[in-house]
């Protein structure tokens, strides 16, 4: 499915944002050139004893995620119930 993908145009150049956590810490960023994917992620289970879920926000190669290498993290927080983040996305000029 990767070989598939990496044949087709990339529809946008970088990805931009503006993430918020729960703490009101602001992070203004960009993925790299290279990067085709952008990925929020919210893990929010019983098991975790604090309550709390976890989000992060990570970039990754196709290559990368091929090869099953580590994502490039851009924002990681807990998130406990009636918190909220927020994530404003933008994209940077097509190639």
């Amino acid at each position: 499915m990767i070989a598939a993908l990496k044949k087709r145009p990339f529809l946008r150049d970088q990805y931009a944002f503006d993430f918020v956590a729960s703490d009101s810490v602001a992070l203004a960023g960009q993925t790299r050139h290279e990067e085709a994917l952008l990925t929020l992620s919210v893990i929010w289970h019983r098991l975790h004893c604090d309550g709390a879920a976890r989000v992060s926000l990570h970039s990754t190669t196709l290559d990368d995620l091929a090869e099953h290498a580590p994502f490039h993290s851009h924002a990681r927080c807990k998130l406990h119930v009636g918190e909220s983040i927020r994530l404003q996305l933008g994209t940077l000029a097509s190639p």
